[in-house]
């Protein structure tokens, strides 16, 4: 009897067990979720083609007269150049730019500039470092109303940044300097210096 039901102890353990086996679901683990990396912009490996926009600045110029002040203010206008960029990330090109000027002073006004430079940098993904010089026109105002003239020349450093495929926003100092204004006996000459913002379009 006592044998009998140990069998029958051990026959209804293994039966529960083999149950509680069935019933036994493993756990579900998930993979991860990895974000997509963001889209890299087309245009950020190269800089070659055309573009155009407009810039504003403040600049300030001075005059080689014992008392006269510097005649400051706003400057804006518009530009458009051609880069090319080379195989080891340098990137030559050339611009012109054109601005109206409202910087003066009680005797005199820098009414307008005009420029044509050559621009020589390095590019890094979508940044763009440079130097530039080149030719550069103004035309002033006289407290007698006179106008003068003269060519000169334009320098400085500036950088540009790609915020998308087509749009560059970036900023710049530009010097100038000019003398041998034209009808002016008395030589004068004109250093200048603006701070500059812009937005260029690129095709």
């Amino acid at each position: 009897m006592m044998k009998r039901l140990g069998v029958m102890s051990i026959a209804a353990l293994a039966i529960g067990g083999a149950a509680n086996a069935g019933s036994y679901t493993a756990p579900v683990i998930e993979a991860p979720v990895i974000a997509p990396a963001a889209p890299a912009l087309s245009h950020s490996n190269t800089w070659t083609g055309f573009y155009a926009g407009m810039q504003m600045s403040y600049s300030d110029f001075s005059v080689n007269r014992d008392g006269v002040d510097d005649a400051t203010g706003g400057v804006y206008g518009i530009h458009a150049g051609y880069n090319h960029q080379l195989h080891n990330n340098m990137v030559i090109g050339g611009e012109i730019t054109f601005d109206h000027s409202s910087a003066d002073n009680d005797v005199w006004q820098v009414e307008r500039l005009m420029t044509v430079r050559a621009k020589v940098g390095y590019a890094h993904n979508n940044w763009l470092v440079y130097g530039l010089a080149g030719y550069a026109h103004v035309r002033t105002e006289g407290a007698d109303r006179a106008h003068g003239k003269s060519g000169g020349a334009v320098f400085g450093i500036g950088a540009d940044y790609a915020v998308s495929d087509k749009w560059l926003v970036g900023g710049s100092w530009e010097g100038y300097r000019f003398s041998d204004f034209k009808n002016d006996p008395d030589n004068m000459e004109v250093d200048g210096g603006s701070v500059r913002f812009r937005v260029s379009y690129r095709f």
